[in-house]
Parts: C-alpha cells; sequence; structure tokens
C-alpha cells in the first residue's frame, strides 16, 4: 500500500489490531505480551479521555499546592484528638 493510498481513521484500525493482538497473548498465555498490549491499550484510551479546551478551566488554586481552594478546613468532631482547644 503506497503512503498517499492510507487513510487516518482516527486509529481505528490501530486500536483493532491492538486488542486482537491482546486477545491472542491472553489465549498464548504470554504474561509479558498482554502485560504491554494492556499498558499501551490504557495509554491509548487515558489519552483520549483528557479534557478538552471547551470544558470549564479549574478553579485556581495555591501557588504552592495545585487544585487548592481557599476557605475553611475540613469540620472536627469534638472528640477529635487534632482538633485545637476551645
Amino acid at each position: 500500500m503506497e503512503l498517499d493510498e492510507r487513510v487516518d481513521d482516527g486509529g481505528t484500525r490501530l486500536r483493532a489490531g491492538l486488542t486482537a493482538a491482546f486477545k491472542d497473548a491472553i489465549r498464548a498465555r504470554d504474561p509479558i505480551a498482554a502485560s504491554a498490549l494492556r499498558t499501551t491499550l490504557s495509554a491509548i484510551a487515558n489519552a483520549e479521555a483528557v479534557a478538552t479546551a471547551a470544558q470549564a478551566p479549574a478553579p485556581a488554586g495555591s501557588q504552592h499546592f495545585a487544585g487548592a481552594v481557599a476557605g475553611p478546613g475540613p469540620e472536627r468532631s469534638p472528640g477529635d484528638s487534632s482538633a485545637p482547644p476551645t
């Protein structure tokens, strides 16, 4: 197949080939190949799940802790030994 004849299908054929190879590795009881293919398929799935720019941005956090928000800390029960004395 010439390079110009290839059609970009969004990775569907690649994913299908990896999935088939993963199933074959499981059937062949090849733990190394199965692990490598499982990791590869998981990485592809995780990359597809990345947030897009259309989603609302996360609230601004602290300069020291990512995702930290200002406000009161967690509530503590009166018997909590870590609660400050009143």
